[in-house]
């Protein structure tokens, strides 16, 4: 299962980034450490020579910014990016020899603890879930970090909740994972179990992605996902996942919504080409230049056509340029998708500006009737 980096996954892409702009070059190399800070166990990403990172509490697992300053083998680290609160702020005052970090932490109110960190030695740390696909960056680590989401992820768990039954015996299962708060779904009965125990895997890296990507956003409250069943029958089903974050560093609130979808006869999650193939010849891979190309050329263009046929009042082009504009073929070549009890529903995509535009938009549906004539094989009459 692949992250949406429109939405979960970009969460913390951004909160990094915007971090790094300040204080480190793209690519400098984090030292990770493990240790406590008075009896609490704790784990740090530190930039030794920007002095900035990240550290969380293993109780909690949600990362805390930190930046300072660095004078030799000695480091004043401040938490968050607000340089007016630094007199106010939590800090640290570390002195490296070698692979230990060593120091006092002051709280804002005056306490103080001491401060004990071994460092983790670079690739150390075994792969927790070696079972699911896991959002990796491009060297292949684990999403955002290596050994330390490593770490983090070591200590996550889920907790089964309430089960659900719809029309014709399909039942699941809702899991938690409590310090992030996200909750996520798993099939109990109704399918062939096969395809159960496919799409479970697959929920189940979602899920671990999505908690991975929420607690590495420092200062974000907890604004859990929330998941819309839009689709549950013995051929597809489908969700809607919306989600909102605020990280420490970034320029503003963001949100966004993703979907997934699978075919429940074989396990497999379905793309958008697979859904609703307009090209010819063979699918690009999804991502790659010809698929951008495809989307750009022959996605969009065909959806306006098609919405302004249906919609010709939703269609319609704005006299006011700050108006929601879907007759602008580029709100269409990142859609997101899902299927409804209707067809294929199209979540466009506008600048921060506008992301009000994506919040009215499920009249943009493409009716089962037009995706049958592009894929008779994978809809046919169970889908109508």
């Amino acid at each position: 299962m692949r992250l949406k980096w429109t939405v979960i996954g970009m969460l913390l892409a951004l909160c990094l980034f915007a971090q790094s702009l300040a204080f480190a070059d793209d690519d400098a190399k984090p030292d990770v450490f493990k240790g406590t800070i008075g009896q609490a166990a704790v784990v740090m990403s530190l930039y030794a020579e920007a002095s900035w990172g990240n550290y969380f509490y293993e109780k909690y697992k949600r990362d805390i910014v930190l930046r300072g300053s660095v004078k030799g083998h000695d480091y004043q680290l401040f938490e968050g990016l607000d340089d007016d609160g630094d007199r106010t702020a939590n800090q640290m005052q570390l002195h490296r020899d070698g692979t230990h970090l060593t120091g006092t932490y002051t709280s804002a109110k005056g306490k103080t603890l001491p401060v004990v960190l071994e460092l983790v030695p670079s690739g150390s740390v075994p792969e927790p879930r070696p079972d699911l696909k896991l959002e990796a960056d491009d060297a292949g680590k684990l999403l955002a970090g290596g050994d330390y989401n490593r770490l983090r992820l070591a200590g996550l768990q889920l907790a089964p909740q309430k089960k659900e039954t719809f029309d014709g015996g399909y039942t699941i299962q809702w899991y938690l994972e409590p310090r992030s708060g996200e909750r996520l779904f798993r099939l109990v009965a109704g399918w062939p179990q096969a395809a159960m125990t496919a799409i479970n895997t697959q929920l189940e890296a979602e899920q671990f992605n999505n908690a991975l990507a929420s607690l590495g956003c420092a200062g974000m409250g907890q604004t859990p996902s929330e998941v819309t069943l839009e689709r549950v029958d013995s051929q597809f089903l489908s969700a809607m996942i919306s989600a909102s974050w605020s990280c420490e560093g970034a320029a503003h609130p963001n949100a966004g919504v993703y979907g997934i979808t699978f075919d429940t006869r074989t396990g497999q999650e379905l793309s958008l080409n697979d859904l609703w193939w307009l090209g010819k010849g063979a699918k690009p891979k999804k991502d790659s230049d010809a698929d951008m190309d495809y989307q750009d050329k022959v996605f969009a263009p065909t959806v306006v056509h098609l919405l302004t046929q249906w919609h010709p009042k939703e269609m319609s082009k704005p006299t006011d340029e700050d108006a929601c504009d879907y007759s602008d073929p580029q709100v269409w070549n990142l859609v997101t998708y899902w299927l409804t009890d209707d067809g294929l529903e199209l979540y466009p995509s506008f600048n921060h500006a506008q992301e009000g535009c994506q919040s009215d938009t499920d009249w943009a549906v493409i009716p089962y009737g037009v995706l049958e004539k592009a894929n008779p094989a994978l809809y046919g009459k169970l889908a109508k």
